[in-house]
């Protein structure tokens, strides 16, 4: 059975509203990649702005801090890696803590 990633790029409050993401997971890994993108607050906080959908070889987990801006990658084995289901609500606009 082929299983066809798919994801919301983007979220205003709980809806999404960009559902343009899709993907044939690959060999050897099949797993959904998803990057997150948070901007930065001029508090310190991170903003969720949108989210990126991948199918790599190879998934890896991990987070990247720039000065303005943190990415999350995550993996998964399922369609919608990052819908709210899995991820929990994200209020629009709410200020992500480091």
């Amino acid at each position: 059975k082929l299983t066809i990633c798919t994801s919301c790029d983007e979220f205003v409050g709980t809806t999404c509203r960009k559902n343009a993401g899709i993907c044939h997971p690959r060999h050897p890994d099949f797993a959904c990649g998803t990057k997150e993108v948070y901007t930065q607050h001029y508090t310190g906080e991170y903003l969720y702005k949108y989210s990126i959908l991948g199918c790599p070889r190879r998934c890896v987990e991990y987070v990247r801090i720039t000065k303005w801006e943190k990415n999350v990658f995550f993996c998964c084995k399922e369609s919608y890696c990052n819908s709210l289901s899995v991820k929990g609500a994200i209020p629009y606009n709410h200020l992500l803590r480091k």
